[in-house]
């Protein structure tokens, strides 16, 4: 339940019924996989016995105790941990940068730079543990603060949360502190170091020695590796701002349903607190690669924009009857993922996907799609049954659809009005670009056409134009701004690309991300399901 909280939370711009099974799926496949094996690998039970018998990743809690008292003292470990996480996502948002500009998302530097963070933080924490006065020299001798700089994460997490002795204060601390900046130091490196369980492991240091503090003076009713857990759930919040998906995993990862309450104001405290000062860290770094991920709430700066300040003005477009030379010179020379088909008069009939064309192009031959007299039958079409069985939403190669014409089909003439979506969404120029982003959200559009009082195209948004509107106009410090170089600013899946095979890659992504709805044919027409003839 956790994962799937955690995809509809960060990983999804729109998210439909489909898409949540589909995520509930994996999650529910990786986690039988994980309890499968997990009882007998560590020796507890055998092979085949699931249940509660099966460890959890960070272990149960025998004391499932607290005082109504001790909850302002949450709250605080919660805004504590929100002013940790909104530091180390400045510290390592500038670390990010200067990487960006120095390092380089490949190639030699980026190899050398991971294994040299390697080989330094290996080393520190080898000898790290040797610092501790009166302590053991020996790995098998190492006392519980000395075995935090060895262990692995998730057994130091559960030794954390567990542990029934003491553990020294000064090396707890001094653990904190240097995990904290090695953990800045690692996230973004060129090898997959991860967020949460280093996160969660500086925080339960840091929630372990609150708790060790407040058993000291006071006694408490639970343990201080509970302290441990609200630190840990407060560093990650702080860091990543997640709040139900987090709570939910940390329930999953401890077997424990009573800490919601505790969890809850630790979460909520560390979120609010980060939130005044910065984004979380998963947003700064999806900023950072101009990944066109739609936020749930629209940037502040797309309060003053209209759709004609942000649209891409560059829009290749077909009329309804067109040769097939034109479709397959179109198709070569550009990746763009949907076209905007036009009558004899340029007014706007519909929107045509990149992939029904490739289809009706491959197919059409065989069903008489291709014809040399400009009045087409309607008849002659290519059912949407025989698209679905050649592969349909998904596109053939484009040297397939070659192979399937000969060299006196280029001059014969395709109608597109059959297979036109003329229900797909628009909006006038001057909608406001909030409402556009509305529409991405709520309908996973992947093309929104702009249209003129005449119903002439004037441009096309994509949810890359929405991104980089707000980021322009975050550079700019206002709300809003005048002409768009589209030059520069279209860089929508209708704009002109320079790498095929990131674009082809990225278009198969988006087609499941968004979910989106496949025509249907209906009395040899061609209609959207779930999508209305509405002209916004």
């Amino acid at each position: 339940i956790g994962g799937v909280l955690f995809a509809v939370e960060e990983g999804a711009s729109h998210m439909n019924p489909r898409i949540m099974v589909r995520t509930f799926v994996c999650a529910a496949v990786a986690s039988l996989t994980v309890r499968f094996f997990a009882g007998p690998m560590e020796g507890m039970l055998a092979w085949g016995t699931l249940g509660t018998e099966v460890p959890v990743e960070f272990g149960r809690f025998y004391s499932q105790k607290y005082q109504i008292w001790e909850l302002p003292i949450f709250a605080a470990m919660g805004i504590f941990g929100g002013l940790c996480g909104a530091l180390f996502n400045e510290l390592n948002m500038r670390l990010s940068k200067w990487r960006m500009r120095h390092v380089g998302a490949r190639g030699c530097v980026r190899f050398f730079e991971a294994l040299f963070v390697t080989v330094a933080i290996v080393s520190f924490n080898f000898f790290a543990p040797l610092l501790k006065q009166d302590g053991s020299t020996h790995m098998g001798g190492f006392c519980a603060a000395q075995k935090l700089f060895t262990d692995r994460g998730g057994e130091a997490i559960r030794e954390l949360f567990h542990s029934e002795e003491h553990i020294d204060m000064g090396m707890l601390s001094f653990f904190a502190l240097i995990h904290f900046a090695q953990t800045v130091w690692t996230y973004g490196l060129g090898v997959p170091s991860g967020l949460f369980v280093p996160s969660l492991l500086g925080g339960a240091s840091f929630g372990r020695i609150v708790g060790q503090f407040m058993y000291q003076f006071h006694p408490l009713a639970t343990t201080p590796g509970f302290y441990a857990l609200m630190g840990a759930a407060a560093m990650l919040s702080g860091m990543a701002r997640i709040t139900i998906s987090l709570v939910v995993i940390l329930m999953e990862t401890t077997g424990e349903a009573n800490w919601s309450i505790p969890l809850f104001v630790v979460v909520m405290c560390a979120t609010w607190t980060g939130n005044y000062f910065n984004k979380g860290i998963y947003h700064i770094h999806i900023e950072l690669r101009h990944i066109p991920l739609l936020e749930q709430r629209p940037e502040d700066e797309l309060l003053a924009l209209q759709a004609k300040d942000i649209m891409s003005e560059k829009v290749t477009s077909f009329h309804c009857r067109a040769t097939v030379k034109d479709l397959i010179g179109t198709l070569e020379g550009c990746r763009h993922g949907a076209f905007p088909v036009v009558d004899a008069s340029d007014r706007f009939v519909g929107l045509l996907e990149r992939s029904t064309i490739m289809h009706v192009l491959q197919l059409g031959k065989q069903y008489g799609a291709l014809t040399r007299c400009p009045a087409v039958d309607k008849d002659n079409m290519v059912p949407y049954v025989e698209m679905v069985r050649n592969g349909h939403p998904k596109k053939p190669a484009l040297s397939a659809v070659k192979e399937a014409l000969a060299a006196e089909d280029y001059d014969k003439i395709v109608d597109l009005t059959p297979y036109t979506d003329m229900g797909c969404y628009t909006v006038q120029e001057c909608a406001s670009a909030m409402r556009c982003h509305t529409l991405f959200r709520s309908m996973g559009l992947r093309h929104l056409t702009v249209l003129s009082d005449g119903h002439v195209v004037r441009g096309i948004i994509t949810r890359k134009e929405l991104v980089a509107a707000a980021e322009r106009a975050e550079e700019q410090g206002c709300g809003g701004l005048p002409a768009v170089d589209n030059k520069v600013a279209g860089r929508g899946c209708l704009q002109q690309e320079q790498s095929s095979s990131e674009d082809e890659s990225e278009e198969e992504e988006e087609d499941v991300e968004m979910g989106e709805t496949s025509p249907i044919v209906c009395n040899d027409v061609f209609v959207e399901s779930a999508k209305g003839s509405i002209s916004v």
